[in-house]
């Protein structure tokens, strides 16, 4: 809010400005009324994930079929590799039930955004979705592990495998899982069921060096987009599958 008081357009990473209606409806409106009255522009969820993985990459990727049956994205990740915040919020080192409490308090928060991208993604391509759901359960070490940060004994999280559903009729037509954890294989797979069907795989995406360039890239496109206001990667992406 300070930003658009001082009518400078806003890029921001925070994962729940991907898809905000869903979880603060009310916060969502208050910042679009906000800036639409200052003739600037906020973008939300503007980062790797969501704002890329489990969104933006899978709904340009489905422009090539001409029937969608379900779109699954797997993005997995070793938390060896990132960054002390990065391995605290997955709980590395933490017993199950330590895990289970803290994520409950939200002292940890392991992956948020999880239905925001579904969200995100559903709209892009016109899905209708009647419902959405989303859970983190531990990755439990059966031996030792060690990080810069952390030393994990057998019995202790090593990481975390979250997820997220949407569902058009109780089938499930989106789904996005992140598997985070000391020793994981990078990789990020896409699969389109349908005509025809289609698997994209790479050798991941490094995090935060991409977050910075998404942010960068977009700065542009959100200095131009009129008429204003609380927009999301939907205003920006018109290559894709068409529900």
């Amino acid at each position: 809010m300070k930003a658009i008081r001082a009518g400078a357009d806003v890029v921001s990473t925070c994962e729940t400005l991907a898809w905000p209606w869903y979880r603060y409806p009310d916060l969502a409106e208050l910042v679009d009324n906000y800036a639409r009255s200052r003739d600037v522009t906020v973008l939300g969820g503007a980062g790797v994930n969501p704002g890329f993985v489990f969104d933006a990459l899978p709904a340009v990727l489905s422009v090539t079929l001409t029937r969608l049956d379900k779109i699954t994205v797997i993005r997995s990740l070793d938390a060896s590799k990132r960054r002390y915040s990065f391995q605290k919020k997955i709980g590395l080192g933490m017993t199950p039930g330590q895990f289970t409490d803290a994520l409950s308090k939200g002292e940890i928060t392991a992956h948020v955004g999880f239905a925001e991208s579904i969200l995100l993604l559903a709209n892009i391509i016109g899905l209708k979705l009647d419902r959405v759901e989303e859970g983190q359960e531990a990755l439990i070490a059966e031996r030792n592990y060690e990080t810069q940060y952390f030393k994990i004994e057998p019995g202790q999280v090593k990481g975390v495998v979250g997820h997220g559903s949407g569902f058009i009729n109780g089938k499930e037509v989106v789904r996005v899982e992140l598997r985070a954890c000391v020793g994981c294989e990078d990789f990020e797979e896409v699969r389109l069921e349908g005509d025809p069907p289609i698997t994209w795989r790479s050798t991941g995406t490094p995090g935060d060096p991409a977050t910075a360039a998404v942010i960068v890239n977009l700065v542009p496109r959100v200095l131009n987009a009129r008429p204003g206001g609380l927009i999301t990667l939907k205003d920006l992406i018109n290559y894709s599958y068409t529900a």
